[in-house]
């Protein structure tokens, strides 16, 4: 009996017989009585089931070789005997090496690798004939090109080996892009460390700052009240003209001021008021009115004005039936630590 891709199947025939067994496609073969009871009939029979195989098999290798180029460009098939020789394969040139294609039914070891001799080192096609089983590794070039090598056994109908389909399939571009995204992983670990231990120096700088500040603000505090207001309050308790006194009280309130939290709230909360609206500032605050303004400042009425007018719009208060006056006292009054609002 001959089966050949389940396509077609002949069962014996007895020579001289009037009886015969021809069976084709996947259908059982019956007896057929030669009507004639002539030779003659047998032959044609056997000559159209003779047809029947040759157009099998030519459909069959038809169907291989189309599967084979199908798969040209994506993975690599080649069809190994007992020995190792390349029986077929579906490459139109040697992609893994440095081997002679031109060479036919040459050694897999020669055609892929360019040796002389078998691989030493693990050989999938080796132990797929050894144990009959399916072996599948990675390998990597010397040029560094990365392969996925797979031996599947052909085995006979005693169970016998008698060759092997050896497949591979070039990972380079996956894994250089797998080399390259555990790179990236690794710079931005190492980028998160750095800006962690950045951000914790700056974190320690900036306390020693704060710290520094403070320091600097209680030592000025200290020198103001000791140092000068005690001699301020002995120039008010001299005989002073009334101008005197008023630039006397300006003195004070602006030195008391410094001391204070007020004018550090405004210069850090408003940095972009100018030294004069700080100063008009001040004086409303302390309730002086426009005139006054003017005669301390030695500047012109309108000047107060355009200054009281640019306060208001800095401050956020434009527009806005606010008393200027009762939002500079609540800055003083505001904890340093939280943003000044203007109450709607």
């Amino acid at each position: 009996m001959v089966q050949i891709g389940k396509m077609l199947k002949v069962d014996k025939m007895t020579r001289g017989s009037k009886y015969f067994i021809v069976a084709l496609g996947h259908q059982e073969g019956r007896m057929k009585k030669n009507p004639a009871g002539k030779r003659g009939g047998i032959k044609d029979r056997l000559k159209a089931g003779s047809r029947d195989l040759t157009e099998a098999l030519r459909r069959s290798e038809a169907e291989k070789t189309a599967i084979l180029q199908g798969l040209r460009g994506l993975v690599n098939v080649r069809y190994l005997d007992p020995e190792l020789r390349v029986v077929w394969d579906n490459t139109a040139r040697t992609e893994l090496g440095a081997g002679d294609r031109a060479k036919s039914k040459d050694y897999c070891y020669r055609v892929i690798r360019g040796r002389t001799t078998p691989c030493t080192f693990s050989c999938t096609p080796q132990e797929s004939l050894k144990d009959g089983m399916m072996k599948e590794r990675e390998a990597r070039l010397e040029d560094g090109r990365v392969f996925v090598e797979r031996s599947n056994p052909v085995k006979g109908n005693s169970g016998a080996v008698e060759g092997v389909v050896f497949i591979t399939l070039n990972i380079t571009k996956h894994k250089r892009a797998e080399q390259e995204l555990t790179r990236q992983e690794a710079e931005v670990v190492r980028k998160s460390r750095q800006l962690a231990e950045t951000n914790t120096a700056l974190r320690v700088l900036l306390r020693q700052q704060e710290g520094d500040q403070r320091e600097l603000e209680e030592r000025i505090v200290a020198n103001v009240n000791q140092l000068v207001l005690p001699y301020v309050r002995k120039l008010k308790g001299m005989k002073l003209n009334e101008s005197q006194l008023s630039y006397l009280e300006v003195a004070e309130t602006n030195l008391r001021n410094i001391v204070a939290p007020f004018l550090r709230q405004v210069v850090s909360n408003f940095p972009h008021m100018t030294t004069q609206e700080i100063q008009v500032a001040a004086l409303v605050r302390d309730g002086k009115s426009n005139k006054d303004m003017a005669e301390l400042m030695n500047i012109s009425l309108n000047t107060v004005e355009s200054h009281r007018h640019n306060l208001r719009k800095k401050l956020g208060l434009q527009n806005k039936k606010i008393n200027l006056r009762s939002y500079l006292l609540s800055l003083s009054r505001a904890p340093k630590s939280q943003p000044f609002s203007v109450p709607e």
